[in-house]
């Protein structure tokens, strides 16, 4: 069991891993130049994050928030590890978040918006979800295809209306 010592350790770093993330969701609601408004950042989609901020300084402020939620992160799991408890693993989701953030520091671009194609984790994700909402008759048939083919195609809209 966790000493009160250590568990004040563990408040505190999930505070700031928390606080870091808060601090995103908020900068990124805010309004830019042109009226439009940027989107939060949900912390358990990463494929969903990040759509259309566009100030440098924003970039900047987003990246160093990831990375001290990051830290705060392996901190706790590092903790956990060395005293064999089973909290605070680390997911493939917080390698993807990782790679987010070093990709928004070296090319200022929207991770999500740059790559051509669904990392696999989210890729089958979005497949199980657009299947088990079919019938399994239909399934093999057009009506999976159909749904698909929809959901790539507002992903497509969402990002051309981005990039204006």
């Amino acid at each position: 069991m966790p000493t009160s010592q250590t568990a004040e350790t563990y408040i505190r770093m999930i505070g700031e891993g928390k606080a870091s993330v808060a601090a995103v969701a908020q900068l990124a609601r805010v309004p830019n130049k042109t009226g439009l408004r940027k989107t939060a950042i949900p912390f358990l989609l990463p494929h969903e994050i990040l759509h259309c901020l566009a100030e440098s300084s924003s970039w900047q402020e987003i990246h160093r928030l990831f990375v001290t939620h990051l830290q705060c992160w392996q901190h706790i799991a590092s903790l956990c590890e060395r005293r064999k408890w089973r909290l605070f693993k680390i997911v493939p989701k917080h390698h993807y978040f990782q790679e987010m953030a070093q990709d928004l520091k070296r090319n200022l671009v929207n991770p999500n918006r740059a790559h051509a194609c669904w990392y696999d984790e989210s890729f089958l994700g979005y497949i199980k979800k657009i299947a088990t909402a079919c019938h399994s008759s239909s399934m093999i048939q057009s009506r999976f295809w159909q749904r698909y083919l929809l959901l790539l195609a507002m992903r497509f809209e969402d990002a051309r209306r981005c990039s204006r």
